[in-house]
């Protein structure tokens, strides 16, 4: 992957060995990467990151005259690929940043609220609900698609009293608590480790597969 084919570069634009400035859906195109294919309707691609992304946030706040609408630059890019995707998923950072803001100013968005049931997460979700309410206000088309809980150990009794906490919490708020959880299990991590593969496309699925299922089910 050369240093133009990542996210920054699709929603910046970037300059060409030819010295030439590549902006709009060429500059999108170009930062595509196939992972899955099974027929010519069913496919994943993906827009990676890595780390001249981390210096995205700081390229864009420096540069207010050439970027003048920041919190959209995620919007323009998502734009251009709904013509040639069903869905499209995109994954955050668990920090509050330029980038939160931009996904939370994509048209259509669902956000849903993954969170591990430990003391302080219960902190992380409310401030997530209170960013998305103070969002809707510029953008109304988004809505709240719900909080899941995610590593969950069944065998302690904390984490169910966390969850319980959690759901009561999310639903005075007015807002939806899916009860599908994705349990802790390392058989998770074994198949992006040995196969390079998420644990949805890998051969030998595992019986905890079988919740990603079911909370796209749930989700629908």
């Amino acid at each position: 992957m050369s240093e133009n084919e990542d996210l920054s570069a699709a929603m910046l634009g970037y300059t060409n060995e030819d010295g030439e400035n590549v902006t709009g859906f060429e500059a999108i195109e170009h930062t595509i990467h196939e992972l899955y294919r099974q027929n010519d309707e069913r496919y994943i691609h993906c827009l990676t990151s890595n780390e001249r992304c981390d210096l995205l946030e700081m390229t864009i706040l420096t540069n207010l005259d050439i970027y003048r609408n920041p919190t959209t630059l995620l919007r323009d890019v998502c734009r251009e690929l709904a013509q040639y995707y069903t869905h499209i998923v995109i994954d955050t950072p668990p920090s509050y940043s330029l980038m939160v803001s931009n996904v939370l100013m994509v048209d259509n968005v669902e956000v849903f609220v993954p969170f591990e049931p430990e003391t302080y997460a219960l902190r992380s979700v409310g401030k997530t609900i209170r960013a998305f309410d103070s969002f809707k206000e510029k953008n109304p088309s988004a809505t709240f698609g719900g909080v899941f809980a995610t590593k969950v150990k069944t065998q302690t009794n904390i984490h169910a009293s966390i969850i319980g906490t959690a759901r009561t919490f999310v639903q005075t708020s007015r807002k939806r608590y899916l009860k599908t959880f994705i349990p802790n299990t390392i058989k998770i991590a074994n198949s992006v480790y040995y196969e390079a593969l998420p644990p949805l496309l890998t051969k030998k699925k595992s019986d905890h597969v079988l919740e990603y299922f079911d909370l796209w089910k749930e989700i629908k």
